[in-house]
């Protein structure tokens, strides 16, 4: 899907997953602490050679005297490997659990090269590395699961309805998953491991539509062999078939993610502008808000990249709409942070403008909003001006894409507007954020480098 995890943030979770679990016989040591003080608990060794080597060696309990308020996993020599707070809600009488907050924290690891590794010379001295040291879940991530009770059967019982994984520096959510419409289940164990084989395996015509964009991608359409181009459309038609409102919702958006797939290699820009709008749609319906802003931006800048540059205008104009009707303030301007150092200046320009003609004026975030903007305003300016200066792909095609709506001119004259408005905005602010702090420090230089006249010249 679009706007899929990190994948420096995925790359160890399998292995981490296993070193840190609990197993079974772990709580029958656990049902023996003390949960009137803090005590730590050896766990043994696991006796299955199926399971992984484990990491935790120890657990430190928290309890309230008749709960547990929190664990923390620990290595051999009590490093902690994760931290696990639980928050309860007295619900008929009895406690119980209504969230879960764990903490991972930084962990120093030694990475290596598939094949060979980095030549380095150093006073005119030669030397390879095959390893490197590098910070693993750098500036902290928390973890969020949000429970609600769940009627099965005659009970009422707390399961997990939404969990989130947050930088923790940014407080930047990096994914988010809401869980519903649980169900009873008569499966054994191996009916179970079939069924979420078929979910999360591709079928045959998936692996087809991979193996064309693989074959095809970001090539020009009129150049694909007849046989491809029709096998490509039969695609098209088999998942346009499949039910827009088929399935879970990961196997809809899978669905979709196909035929904009295909949309692209077909320059088929009409049914590309249909799924993209069924795709918002989807999103919103089950509150996948964050999804909204990443997925919805990574749509337009693979259209950009395609060259289909009216239609992503098209979506891009959708999509800032939908963005600021759908996602609440604070989200919208940590994306645009982000995306303003990913080098995404048009699509935050367009995002912040229509940010603050919808909101009130003279608020900490339209204050927020038109820094932004006028930052990616000048950088836009900047790539403009001086074209022979970008490296990038996307950069290239930005400037393009750009240039069909606005010229150099234009771009300076908004950009010192935005300025003056942004500045003024920040002088009313008596108590600035951390981030107010940047962007106020941010403009200044802007202000210096651009020339522009200062907030005193510049009149009432």
């Amino acid at each position: 899907m679009f706007g899929d995890y990190p994948v420096q943030n995925a790359r160890f979770s399998d292995a981490e997953a296993g070193a840190a679990r609990l197993y079974t016989p772990d709580f029958k040591a656990l049902d023996t602490a003390d949960m009137t003080r803090e005590s730590v608990i050896r766990l043994s060794s696991p006796t299955d050679p199926c399971q992984p080597a484990r990491s935790v060696a120890k657990v430190r309990i928290h309890g309230t005297g008749e709960s547990v308020r929190g664990l923390d996993l620990l290595d051999e020599k009590e490093n902690l490997i994760k931290s696990v707070e639980y928050e309860y809600v007295q619900r008929g009488g009895e406690s119980a659990l209504r969230r879960q907050k764990v903490l991972l924290p930084e962990s120093r690891l030694t990475v290596g090269f598939q094949k060979g590794g980095i030549e380095v010379t150093m006073g005119g001295e030669k030397r390879t590395y095959t390893e490197l040291p590098c910070i693993h879940h750098k500036g902290l991530r928390q973890c969020l699961v949000e429970y609600q009770p769940t009627q099965i059967g005659a009970h009422s019982i707390p399961l997990p309805a939404k969990a989130s994984v947050q930088d923790v520096p940014t407080k930047g959510t990096l994914r988010c998953v809401h869980m519903s419409d649980f169900k009873p289940t008569t499966l054994n164990k191996e009916e179970i491991r079939r069924t979420a084989e078929r979910f999360s395996h591709f079928n045959s015509e998936m692996l087809a539509c991979r193996a064309m964009a693989t074959k095809h991608w970001l090539k020009d359409p009129d150049t694909y062999p007849e046989a491809d181009t029709h096998a490509l459309k039969q695609l098209q038609a088999h998942f346009e078939n499949g039910g827009a409102v088929s399935g879970t919702t990961g196997e809809q958006l899978r669905r979709l993610n196909m035929l904009l797939q295909l949309d692209w290699m077909l320059a088929d820009t009409g049914r590309l502008a249909d799924h993209y709008d069924q795709y918002l749609k989807l999103l919103e319906s089950h509150d996948m808000d964050q999804m909204v802003l990443v997925g919805g931006q990574r749509v337009i800048e693979t259209t950009v990249l395609w060259g289909y540059l009216a239609t992503a205008d098209a979506l891009l104009s959708k999509w800032v709409k939908h963005a600021v009707s759908v996602c609440d303030d604070a989200s919208v301007c940590q994306f645009a942070f982000d995306e303003l150092r990913r080098g995404d200046f048009w699509s935050v320009a367009n995002l912040m403008k229509t940010l603050v003609e919808r909101r009130q004026s003279g608020s900490s975030l339209s204050c927020e909003a038109h820094a932004l903007r006028c930052i990616a305003l000048w950088r836009l300016y900047q790539c403009l001006a001086q074209p022979e200066k970008l490296k990038r792909e996307f950069d290239v095609m930005q400037t393009g894409w750009v240039s069909r709506s606005t010229n150099v001119d234009a771009l300076l004259s908004a950009f010192e507007e935005s300025l003056m408005i942004a500045r003024r905005s920040f002088t009313l602010i008596s108590q600035p954020t951390p981030i107010e702090k940047v962007l106020m420090a941010e403009l200044d230089k802007l202000n210096e480098s651009s020339g522009t006249k200062s907030l005193d010249d510049s009149g009432p």
